[in-house]
């Protein structure tokens, strides 16, 4: 029941991140922002489920995996969107 009760917040969090997507077309930062948003969600659901459920350390591993993997596309991302803006100027 507990595990039921917090699987919201990744939903939220998931929904947040596809409307932040889907309405800051334009931007590139919010985009980024909005995708770090999504695999939150979807780190914070296999943390829940993988830990809460089965009681299982795999889930905690590949979450951080996840985030890495976040990051390291924020940071193409944004240094593309660097480049791209000094190159237009």
């Amino acid at each position: 029941m507990l595990v039921n009760m917090y699987a919201i917040l990744p939903v939220v969090l998931l929904f947040v991140g596809i409307l932040g997507v889907v309405r800051g077309r334009k931007n590139i930062i919010l985009i980024i922002i909005s995708l770090e948003v999504m695999l939150l969600g979807v780190s914070l659901h296999y943390v829940l489920i993988g830990w809460g459920v089965y009681g299982d350390v795999k889930s905690l591993m590949l979450s951080i995996f996840l985030l890495a993997i976040g990051a390291a596309e924020s940071a193409i991302g944004l240094a593309l969107g660097i480049a791209y803006y000094r190159h237009r100027l």
